[in-house]
């Protein structure tokens, strides 16, 4: 067994802001002829499984996927292979756009313990699904369940068709890592502080 660690990064534009959101997933690459195929292989299993699909409904249409790519992190690392093939697909979670720099975080416990926690911060929230600064609860319902989808494990495309897992790496250490193995939304929007300009 040859379990390696994978970032896998989507690359959006909410409306007219560049973000980026990393996911890591866990799994053995020993099955395909070099580490480029692996992360290919890695984000076909994401799309065949619908990943995408689960991470769309979770942004507003003002977001627009634009690529995305993965590659391993542990062991000496790997090239990075870019997929582009859902370049302009918009969000599905609602229209309009409440504000950039505030969005919903979804929290990822792990087998770590209460202090291996994850989050992701989504770019962005539609007008219509939020109030009083408190997601609705409707669509907070929908955030859970995707993102519950989303975190479920996937089959990688090619080599021995291993299964990809959704981990936390360690800071310094992404070869030490904790599986997620629930989810849950905060009701209250976070606040994306930090801002990067596209390079």
């Amino acid at each position: 067994m040859a379990n390696q660690t994978y970032a896998l990064v989507i690359t959006g534009n909410s409306a007219g802001q560049f973000c980026q959101n990393i996911f890591h997933f866990r799994m053995d690459d020993d099955g395909f002829a070099n580490r480029l195929l692996a992360a290919k292989g890695l984000i076909d299993g994401f799309l065949a499984d619908g990943k995408e699909v689960a991470f769309l409904e979770m942004v507003p249409s003002a977001y627009q996927m634009m690529s995305i790519k993965a590659r391993r992190v542990t062991n000496g690392g790997g090239p990075e292979w870019i997929d582009t093939s859902v370049a302009s697909t918009p969000g599905a979670g609602g229209a309009g756009l409440q504000m950039s720099g505030a969005g919903p975080v979804i929290l990822w416990f792990t087998d770590g313990g209460p202090r291996r926690v994850g989050k992701t911060f989504l770019p962005g929230i539609a007008n219509s699904n939020i109030n009083g600064g408190e997601i609705e609860a409707a669509f907070l319902a929908t955030l859970n369940d995707e993102a519950e989808t989303f975190r479920s494990p996937f089959t990688a495309v090619g080599g021995t068709t291993p299964t990809c897992t959704m981990v936390i790496p360690r800071t310094g250490d992404p070869a030490t890592r904790s599986i997620v193995t629930a989810n849950l939304v905060s009701k209250d929007l976070g606040v994306q502080r930090r801002r990067q300009l596209p390079v």
